[in-house]
């Protein structure tokens, strides 16, 4: 992989996982996604979740939520494996 790739996909090319969430309604969704592609393409794999309805800030707007509680039980299961 050329340097230039390295440094575009942020320096993360040495992760085992590179884990990506994003609500489908928050502000940067398409910045996170593109990053999520952009290290896919540099050969680092992604798990990328877009999770429906939920706006930037999700889990601190509506800790209690549906959507909260599997955004914390898949970083818990992330977490573990490192």
């Amino acid at each position: 992989m050329a340097r230039q790739d390295h440094i575009r996909c942020g320096g993360h090319l040495d992760r085992d996982l590179a884990y990506l969430e994003t609500g489908d309604l928050d502000i940067f969704r398409t910045e996170v996604i593109r990053y999520a592609a952009t290290l896919a393409v540099g050969g680092v794999p992604v798990e990328l979740h877009v999770h429906p309805g939920a706006p930037h800030g999700f889990d601190r707007l509506a800790p209690d939520a549906a959507v909260t509680r599997r955004a914390h039980r898949d970083r818990l299961r992330v977490i573990a494996t490192l």
